[in-house]
């Protein structure tokens, strides 16, 4: 009986049925607490599974778990046992002792007396890696949280009782479901191989519940904790949260080697987003986007900046706001688990905050960077220099150039008579130098007290695209130090040019490792990924104690945090904890992974970027984007492409440099247009670019 539930539990959780029959079943009205309550007026039970249900692992498969045991060993006891072959050894032994107990699940002790009948290993070893594979289970395990907040909060309701068929002990059980924040009662604990019976027979659920016991189950595996729960005469809530999503399986498909990093990278994706307790659609979305695509995506490129880092010998990498925020918070992590000698530092800057300290003499200086855009007013430009229309200065300008209102748009051509006229008066020109050079001296001081001047050579961290912050940045530094430059090292994740003279300029993208990425970056979605918490920087105040510190244009980032960007931020560094435990756990060092991270980044890249689902491309499409320097504009970075055809028409003969659809047009059109007919679209954006190109050169 016992090996036949075994074959029938086995094939029924193969991956292709079961989802078949998760799909089955789906209309199964899921988990409520007026459910449980109903139960519990007759004194019935209300039940958990453990694994994937309650707690779950960072690794695509259980089994894995015996993998990171190999490296174990093998980092101890040294070529006794291959990983891979210590995986063979153990899933062997665990099937013969399961077939062999009739009715119970086997023990952790029945397994390894079966590895000590069976394989020719020392005592010594057989006893290191059973102490070491409990250890790594207790290490591993991550709460579902959602489901723990449930089971807590029903055993404070009601009668609830957790069943697992599993090999573990009841202390060691009890000691891996709290420490995942489980409020385990031992008396309510049912485990397959001290109760002599299991959930794969059914019989474990009679002993749980007692006889003539209305009951409910929730749990994660088709066959035991739904087929057999009916087949008991009780209620199935099925959980399939837990199973792999899309990018998830995909990233273990990928055969990344080595293959206990393709794991970590998918199992940790899946860890990551169940730990958020997603309150909608759109921010269970966000979690499984931000685990299974941003995470790997930065990850990978943060790895990539360490390793050049530690090429270049930098002493100081400083991670440059808002972009580095994130990228920060995903380096401190691989600094702090691999005790790598780097110093890692934030520095509050931007275009605002650097482009002027770096303009010397107006007349002179380059003011390309600066931004100014056709719609431009005169208010605005001002803005740019720091000077506030109300100076009595601005009053004669705005009167000698007959602008009426400091807040009209000004067209192309207003614009570029606006910046010849500024640059050739006196008054102006004598006003914007002075409030450069006091900029200058604050920007300055601000560096000093965050040691950017430091003996030692330094590296500067951000998304890309141009590299005009650090050529700001090293003109700035070297009115200070004259070679400053030959020891700045720039790293971005990608660059459309390099300037000259402000040191090197390294990026991501012109590695080969990430050349599969390259046909799909969109800068602002990118941008979108590494996006903070709070405002941009508009420039630096003096305090009364002589100290200098950023002034934010708003303490927080009130259209990202309302869009989801807590859940991301969570989400991915949960990602990055969890990968780097597995790792560390297994003694591999991930400055050695680049290439199997960058794979995967390039596999969940092209899903997500070039054929997104529609939840995705509304979740990610959605950010609330602000290209302009001031950050005053937001709009969406993937709007729902508009299926009007005067649209249409107007946005081919336009030549105001606009995207033909958006800046992401594979999810506008995915967010607009029904499945069937989004394909169609996307194939013909090509023929669109093509004929809208041909219109402008008309």
């Amino acid at each position: 009986m016992n090996a036949t539930n075994l074959l029938l539990e086995r094939a029924i959780n193969q991956r292709f049925v079961s989802a078949g029959i998760q799909h089955l079943v789906a209309s199964i009205r899921p988990l409520h607490d007026v459910d449980a309550q109903r139960i519990w007026t007759r004194n019935g039970l209300v039940s958990f599974d453990a694994f994937d249900t309650l707690v779950t692992r960072p690794l695509h498969r259980p089994s894995d778990v015996f993998l990171v045991t190999g490296y174990r060993l093998q980092r101890r006891f040294g070529s006794v046992v291959q990983p891979g072959e210590w995986v063979t050894i153990r899933q062997s032994a665990e099937w013969r002792a399961r077939k062999l107990s009739v009715e119970r699940e086997a023990t952790l002790e029945n397994v390894y007396a079966e590895i000590a009948a069976s394989a020719d290993l020392p005592r010594e070893f057989l006893t290191a890696a059973q102490a070491i594979e409990v250890g790594l289970e207790k290490r591993l395990l991550r709460p579902i949280t959602g489901m723990v907040e449930t089971f807590n909060r029903f055993s404070a309701l009601g009668r609830t009782a957790i069943i697992s068929d599993i090999y573990f002990s009841r202390s060691d059980l009890e000691s891996m479901l709290s420490g995942c924040g489980v409020r385990v009662d031992p008396a309510q604990l049912f485990i397959s191989c001290e109760n002599g019976r299991t959930k794969r027979t059914g019989s474990l659920f009679s002993d749980a519940k007692g006889s003539g016991v209305k009951h409910l189950h929730i749990g994660d595996s088709v066959f035991s904790d739904v087929l057999q729960v009916w087949r008991a005469g009780g209620r199935a809530a099925p959980f399939f949260k837990a199973s792999p999503g899309r990018l998830e399986r995909e990233l273990y498909k990928a055969a990344i080697e080595p293959p206990l990093l393709g794991s970590a990278l998918s199992g940790s994706a899946r860890t990551a987003r169940l730990r958020v307790k997603a309150v909608s659609g759109h921010d269970e979305t966000l979690a499984e986007v931000s685990a299974g695509f941003v995470g790997p995506l930065l990850l990978a490129f943060v790895v990539w900046i360490l390793t050049q880092a530690r090429r270049r010998k930098i002493d100081q990498l400083f991670f440059l706001a808002r972009d580095g925020q994130i990228l920060l918070s995903i380096a401190k992590k691989i600094v702090a688990s691999y005790g790598l000698s780097i110093d890692l530092r934030y520095l509050h800057v931007s275009r605002q905050s650097l482009h002027l300290p770096a303009l010397f003499n107006v007349c002179e200086g380059d003011l390309s960077h600066f931004g100014f855009v056709s719609g431009s007013s005169l208010a605005d430009v001002l803005k740019k220099f720091d000077l506030d229309i109300s100076h009595p200065a601005i009053a004669g300008l705005q009167s000698r150039l007959r602008i009426r209102s400091p807040h009209t748009a000004m067209n192309c051509s207003e614009l570029d008579h606006l910046i010849r006229y500024i640059r050739a008066d006196d008054e102006m020109v004598n006003l914007i130098n002075a409030t450069a050079s006091s900029a200058r001296r604050l920007l300055l001081d601000y560096l000093e007290q965050k040691g950017f001047f430091a003996d030692g050579n330094v590296g500067v961290v951000d998304i890309g695209w141009r590299g005009n912050l650090q050529r700001s940045l090293a003109k700035v530094a070297c009115s200070r130090d004259a070679s400053f430059s030959r020891r700045l090292s720039g790293f971005y994740f990608g660059l459309d040019y390099r300037p000259e003279g402000c040191g090197s300029l390294d990026d991501y993208l012109s590695e080969s490792v990430a050349e599969p990425i390259r046909p799909f970056v969109r800068g602002p979605i990118f941008e979108a990924l590494c996006a903070a918490d709070h405002g941009t920087t508009t420039g630096y105040k003096r305090a009364a104690d002589g100290s200098v510190s950023p002034k934010l244009l708003t303490q927080d980032n009130p259209q990202a945090l309302a869009w989801g960007l807590r859940i991301q931020q969570e989400v991915i560094n949960a990602y990055v904890d969890d990968v780097l435990d597995v790792l560390t756990a297994a003694g591999i060092d991930i400055l050695d992974s680049l290439d199997g991270l960058a794979q995967g980044a390039a596999i969940v890249t092209r899903l997500v970027i070039g054929a997104p689902s529609r939840s995705e491309a509304n979740a990610l499409g959605s950010f609330p984007h602000a290209s302009d320097q001031l950050h005053s504009v937001f709009e969406e970075v993937a709007p729902p492409m508009s299926l009007s055809p005067r649209q249409w028409i107007s946005s081919l003969e336009a030549r105001d440099g606009k995207p033909l659809i958006s800046q992401w047009p594979e999810a506008s059109v995915v967010r607009a247009v029904p499945s069937l007919g989004a394909g169609v679209m996307l194939h013909s954006l090509a023929l669109a670019r093509w004929l809208r190109t041909r219109l402008r050169t008309r």
